[in-house]
């Protein structure tokens, strides 16, 4: 299987997806920028996956560039939209996302949730929204999937602790492999 994580950043959830894919996966990790790769490369060696990912440096927004349609298996990202510096740009991302899977592949898009269950996610919702970020609304993705012509769009609410896992990525992905 191959997997596209967008929005890699420092990896975390990267290796998680290169450990549920097995020695014979592929993960194309995903970052506008590389301020975090010596941290993204270190984690994937501390992982043992290092072979099974290749990282390219691209907004997924316009990722036509450096991807061909159709090549992955399953597009992800993780907390990616809740980043995006313009939010008009979460309709470009989700259909860029569209685009690179193969047919009958699998989007999966994961965002914390408005909804706080504790102390550190209402914190960290109060620090985006004072620095002029506003998290997504479930409606807004779902109109999203829907514009890149995703069939059965759906938002789905999953109980997680924070820590990055191979178990987590099937959680959250359960078409992994």
């Amino acid at each position: 299987m191959t997997v596209a994580d967008l929005g890699c950043g420092q990896g975390g959830f990267t290796a998680a997806l290169a450990r549920a894919v097995g020695t014979q996966g592929k993960v194309l990790a995903i970052d506008i920028s590389d301020e975090y790769f010596t941290e993204f490369m270190e984690r994937l060696d501390k992982y043992g996956v290092k072979n099974r990912v290749t990282f390219t440096q691209v907004d997924a927004a316009g990722l036509k560039s450096a991807i061909s349609d159709e090549v992955v298996d399953m597009a992800v990202s993780f907390r990616l939209l809740e980043e995006l510096k313009q939010p008009k740009d979460m309709t470009r991302v989700v259909g860029e996302m569209a685009r690179i899977v193969r047919n009958n592949g699998k989007v999966c898009l994961t965002e914390i949730s408005a909804n706080a269950r504790n102390e550190a996610e209402r914190t960290y919702i109060r620090l985006h929204r004072e620095s002029g970020d506003s998290l997504f609304r479930p409606d807004e993705v779902v109109e999203a999937m829907e514009k890149a012509e995703l069939e059965d769009a759906q938002v789905k609410p999953l109980d997680t602790d924070i820590w990055f896992s191979p178990g987590l990525a099937r959680q959250i992905c359960p078409d992994l492999v």
